[in-house]
């Protein structure tokens, strides 16, 4: 099991990202916001946890993104409605933490 640095977001010219099904924890770095070039980040089916980064809504050329079967805290930032994002197809694969799951 690892985790991704925060230095991942000096790559800037990435286009492609396959990083599903690879044991990956911790919470997902702010940094890769900074993807500009981005067409597809795949991280579903890890163990991702804390907040999704509002940063994602920077990455304006994504196709696909998926982030599902993750322990994130959170859902879908606020500030994503706002962006250039289609929330509706881009990140419809990110599910919610189930209300039985909250702490009381």
């Amino acid at each position: 099991c690892g985790h991704l640095p925060s230095e991942i977001g000096r790559l800037t010219s990435l286009r492609h990202v396959y990083l599903h099904c690879n044991r990956l924890q911790g919470p997902l770095p702010a940094e890769i916001g900074a993807f500009t070039a981005l067409k597809s980040m795949y991280l579903d089916r890890n163990n991702f946890t804390g907040e999704v980064p509002s940063t994602l809504a920077n990455l304006t050329n994504v196709k696909a993104l998926t982030l599902f079967d993750n322990n994130f805290d959170t859902g879908v930032p606020t500030e994503w409605f706002d962006s250039k994002l289609k929330v509706q197809r881009y990140f419809a694969t990110l599910r919610p933490k189930r209300v039985e799951d909250q702490p009381s």
